[in-house]
């Protein structure tokens, strides 16, 4: 006596509604993902801002000490005029200001403020649903 096999499929129902249940699980855990990059990335911005400020102000009282000091070694060492030794040393320290500005410039050129990975995991889940749900029609 053979024994036959019953095959149980779920039902289109129950499968659509744990399709759907997978995918809201698959959206909240990139959000949660997306949440996590961003709070990332505003934290480093913080701490970056709070370096600025606190570099740049003690930056700027050495440097307007240093500078009067540089001027008036100038006009001391080559008996100029003190008005042409300013604005030598002036044009001196505004060209490594902009060299300052600009690496700093440089370093907040790197902060995303989209969370580049998690939108891209994104788009693979998206396109991966999208040819998983076609290849099931066919």
């Amino acid at each position: 006596m053979a024994q036959e096999t019953i095959h149980t499929f779920p039902s289109l129902t129950r499968l659509v509604a744990e399709l759907l249940g997978d995918i809201r699980t698959l959206v909240q855990q990139h959000l949660q993902l997306m949440r996590d990059e961003f709070e990332a990335e505003v934290s480093k911005v913080k701490r970056a801002s709070i370096s600025v400020a606190v570099g740049a102000g003690l930056a700027a009282i050495g440097g307007l000490l240093f500078i009067l000091m540089l001027v008036h070694l100038l006009q001391w060492a080559t008996g100029w005029p003190l008005w042409s030794c300013y604005g030598l040393v002036g044009l001196v320290s505004a060209g490594a200001g902009a060299i300052a500005l600009w690496s700093a410039l440089k370093v907040g050129s790197t902060v995303h403020v989209m969370p580049v990975r998690t939108l891209q995991s994104m788009k693979e889940d998206a396109q991966w649903i999208s040819e998983t749900i076609a290849s099931k029609r066919t």
